[in-house]
């Protein structure tokens, strides 16, 4: 993929991803879903270092769907709610694709 999707998401997204007092938030269900499917969370912070915003919906809080590799090689969907202020991402769901 020579560009981004959502370039502007995914350059916010790293921007707090890269801030050493960033902090994860997993929510009960993302835990079910990363035990369902072997996902670690080594391979969550792989995917949002490196992977793409690929479309957004809003519900509660504006959901990004970010795509990418896992440590093993495998394409996961990571969707994250990202709170620039606090520097906070909440990973609400992850699923292999």
């Amino acid at each position: 993929m020579s560009q981004p999707p959502m370039p502007n998401e995914t350059a916010r997204l790293r921007k707090v991803f890269a801030n050493p007092s960033k902090r994860f938030r997993f929510t009960r269900h993302s835990f079910e879903e990363m035990a369902n499917d072997d996902i670690f969370e080594a391979d969550i912070r792989h995917v949002l270092g490196g992977g793409y915003v690929t479309w957004i919906e809003t519900k509660t809080d504006e959901l990004w769907h970010v795509e990418g590799k896992d440590i093993d090689g495998r394409s996961i969907r990571v969707i994250v709610a990202v709170d620039e202020a606090a520097l906070v991402i909440k990973v609400v769901t992850v699923m292999l694709l």
